[in-house]
């Protein structure tokens, strides 16, 4: 971290409250990686809590008993960057954004409260990223907001794409306008547009080229837990590659 400057403190008791007005990162550098079986590195730093021992004395009500009121006014990054590494696949998938910028207003824990957020920033192999919206935490984890991506290279997905089918993902970026919403409880559901220009996918055990197209142009879709409906789609320049066999097998089963 380059520098962190926090601002117009104020603490009150017994009202057991304390808050600050602004809260500014510059530049911070976070590495979290996905471990083989699941886990997530930075919880390995947070210690393991025994459970809390049965307390059957009764005790008046005073201050000492009323919660902690905690808030920041605004919370502000610039200049962030972070490198995610998933392990539990081989070869490792590496991202690292960089250029990341956020905002978040009015934080505090008290049950209910929504506080808007803004970030945006770039990755390193190409594209950029963007959500602007609000979410809470309290009594249990909510979000909605727009999100966009521009010229995000589909090639960051290479290492999961593999573990599937022998094909490499040469080129294609993913364009995409979406709303998101998670209600507390319920399920996620996204609608919006994508557009993913330039794609070439080659069948690696061949080395031959596989799939493609100049365009293809999702103008509308709507995806819940039960269902997706695309209003309608669009293929400019398709292409793909179909052999059978002498033995009657296809080149597609092999993949």
């Amino acid at each position: 971290i380059e520098s962190i400057s926090l601002q117009d403190g104020k603490f009150r008791y017994p009202e057991r409250s304390l808050h600050f007005g602004e809260l500014q990162i510059s530049e911070p550098q976070l590495t979290v990686w996905l471990n083989e079986d699941g886990g997530i590195s930075v919880m390995d730093l947070v210690p393991e809590t025994a459970g809390a021992e049965e307390d059957t004395g009764r005790t008046e009500p005073g201050p000492e008993s009323l919660p902690w009121r905690l808030g920041i006014g605004d919370i502000a990054l610039d200049g962030g960057q972070l490198s995610l590494t998933d392990r539990s696949v081989q070869p490792n998938a590496d991202i690292r954004l960089t250029q990341l910028r956020a905002r978040v207003s009015g934080v505090n824990n008290e049950a209910g409260v929504v506080m808007p957020l803004a970030l945006s920033g770039s990755l390193t192999d190409g594209g950029k990223y963007a959500f602007d919206g609000s979410f809470s935490v309290l009594p249990g984890f909510a979000m909605s907001g727009k999100a966009t991506t521009m010229d995000i290279p589909l090639a960051v997905a290479q290492p999961y794409a593999q573990q599937f089918a022998h094909v490499e993902i040469i080129s294609g970026v993913l364009n995409s306008k979406l709303d998101i919403d998670l209600p507390e409880g319920q399920a996620l559901s996204i609608g919006g547009s994508i557009q993913i220009p330039g794609l070439e996918v080659r069948d690696t055990l061949d080395q031959e080229r596989l799939l493609g197209w100049d365009m293809l142009d999702i103008d509308r879709f709507d995806f819940d837990e039960n269902s997706l409906r695309i209003s309608q789609l669009g293929l400019e320049q398709p292409y793909s590659r179909f052999v059978i066999k002498e033995d009657m097998s296809t080149n597609v089963a092999g993949i």
